[in-house]
């Protein structure tokens, strides 16, 4: 809670302040240009089921809006900065950061959601081999509106006892407001979310494993679905992994720190938070590490496709190569021997020349 404007004007205009500001908006624009670049590049390139399409592509609309709430929010200040005089102008009340925490808060809290909705499609389709190929796209839809819903409830209830008279130097500011231990409450929880989610995954992994190498079935489109959920678990697995790893790390030593802060003076407990709230820099891990799982992906493909293309050709040589090999063993253990004729054939041939002479 802020009580000294003053104190506030010191803390906007620190350098270390800045430099973790400026570090924060560079992160979220990164995040565009990856997000821009893969859309162009690998959109129409992912052949996957369209529910795990629709979940990965909603991924990355997180992504975009907590870059974008991001990017708005230390924008805002650097305007208060630039175009206010007064130094109480240079903060801001909570009651007018409503919607940005609202937004970050949600955006946030979709990201372990999402992974648990992949997870789940995932799981249907290990359990519904070759029927769940032809199914629409209803569940995809679904996971996603009860993703929405079950943040909002998250946010509602975690801003509830939100003071909005108190004033912050941004509205991403959470550790000194009253909703602090919400906030460290809410984080733990995403971390044990991810550590789960990263055991179901190894676990349908495994499974999926398990069955492909157990399985004698011929069913073409059962095949087809195994090695596909293998493939998708093994390039969301990474996402998951960072996620849980970011948050878990930001949430480590704020739980360490957060004992202490009565050590510290207001302005040094909230810049030396700042700078491990690595949260804003999520949106670019996320992109980043989506852009080059698809691009090993498309690349790993195009691998295969010409390896297959190689052993058609490979084999085509050989056989002509055998081929060549038994012609010449034939000719060299038998000689080339003059074709027999038919003494019928030749006898016709006799009267056929006597008969034209004496015509």
């Amino acid at each position: 809670m802020i009580y000294s404007c003053a104190d506030e004007v010191s803390l906007i205009f620190h350098p270390v302040f800045q430099l973790l500001t400026g570090l924060s908006v560079a992160a979220s624009i990164a995040a565009y240009v990856f997000l821009g670049v893969f859309l162009i590049k690998f959109a129409r390139n992912i052949f996957w089921h369209i529910n795990i399409k629709l979940l990965f592509f909603f991924n990355m609309i997180i992504s975009f809006g907590l870059a974008t709430v991001t990017v708005v929010n230390f924008f805002a200040l650097w305007y208060r900065m630039i175009w206010k005089k007064e130094s109480c102008e240079y903060v801001i009340q909570l009651k007018d950061c409503f919607y940005i925490r609202a937004f970050f808060l949600g955006f946030f809290c979709l990201i372990p959601l999402n992974h648990v909705a992949m997870n789940f499609e995932r799981f249907w389709a290990t359990i519904r081999l070759s029927k769940y190929e032809k199914s629409n796209s209803i569940l995809g839809i679904s996971l996603i509106f009860i993703m929405i819903f079950v943040a909002t409830l998250i946010v509602y209830l975690v801003m509830l006892p939100e003071d909005f008279t108190e004033y912050a130097p941004t509205c991403l500011s959470f550790s000194a407001t009253r909703i602090g231990n919400n906030i460290y409450f809410l984080f733990i929880s995403q971390v044990s979310m991810e550590a789960l989610m990263i055991l179901v995954l190894q676990l349908l992994v495994y499974f999926n494993k398990k069955r492909k190498l157990d399985s004698h079935d011929q069913n073409l489109s059962k095949k087809f679905q195994r090695n596909e959920n293998l493939a998708v678990l093994q390039q969301i697995g990474p996402l998951i992994i960072i996620t849980a790893a970011v948050i878990g790390g930001y949430n480590l030593v704020a739980l360490v720190i957060r004992p202490f802060r009565d050590h510290f003076t207001k302005n040094h407990y909230i810049i030396l938070v700042f700078g491990i709230f690595i949260i804003p820099y999520l949106p670019f891990l996320l992109t980043y590490f989506s852009y080059r799982t698809i691009q090993k992906h498309l690349k790993d493909r195009e691998v295969l496709a010409k390896q297959a293309v190689e052993i058609d050709v490979i084999a085509n040589a050989n056989f002509s190569n055998d081929q060549l090999l038994w012609d010449t063993y034939y000719i060299a253990k038998y000689g080339k021997k003059e074709p027999k004729v038919s003494t019928v054939r030749c006898w016709k041939k006799y009267f056929s020349n006597r008969i034209e002479k004496h015509q």
